[in-house]
């Protein structure tokens, strides 16, 4: 058994103290990484596509409240916008432009496999602008997915993917009313660059 002298005292004293030290900056180190890496978002993002596919896609019209939850999987809404007509709207065309688009052509995807998902800062990931997000997105990236369809055709697809502040989820786009000063508007992020 090891005794502890006036000197070891002093030693047990630091020898606690880096321990403690330790265990917090560990601690704060925790809050930089989130439970979820870029790529378990995009895969979760994937997914939802992927579950929204094997079934029947709610009407907005007939079905409001079920329309709003599958775009919810997808586009972020503002909570204050979520019961405007237009966002709603937009929101719509955005799932038909990402399920339409993206995952039913040649024909529907039956997997997928993601091949890279990259964070960017830059003006634009064509064909998506991305300067001036709005204050309530945290980070933007790209992610690059091989789709296979059930006769096999195999087609990549590049999409954006962006993080909201204080959520654990990401979403493809958001769709809210953005001041515009002297009105308000209907406004995309990431935009579509104009194509002329």
């Amino acid at each position: 058994m090891i005794q502890f002298t006036q000197g070891g005292d002093r030693m047990k004293g630091v020898l606690l103290f880096a321990v403690i030290a330790g265990l917090l900056i560990f601690a704060g180190c925790q809050s930089l990484l989130p439970g979820a890496t870029e790529k378990d978002l995009a895969v979760g993002l994937l997914q939802s596509v992927m579950d929204a596919l094997r079934q029947e896609l709610p009407n907005p019209s007939s079905s409001r409240t079920e329309f709003l939850e599958l775009v919810k999987r997808f586009i972020y809404i503002p909570a204050g916008d979520e019961n405007d007509s237009e966002v709603l709207e937009g929101a719509g065309n955005l799932v038909s432009f990402i399920l339409g688009g993206n995952f039913t052509k040649p024909a529907t995807a039956s997997s997928f496999t993601l091949l890279s998902v990259v964070q960017h800062d830059v003006k634009s990931i064509p064909p998506y602008i991305i300067s001036d997000p709005p204050a309530f997105v945290s980070k933007v990236y790209r992610i690059i997915v091989q789709l296979q369809t059930a006769d096999s055709t195999i087609t990549s697809i590049s999409l954006p993917m962006i993080t909201i502040v204080n959520k654990t989820k990401a979403y493809f786009f958001t769709v809210f009313i953005g001041d515009t000063e002297p009105a308000t508007e209907l406004l995309y992020y990431p935009k579509l660059q104009p194509i002329f």
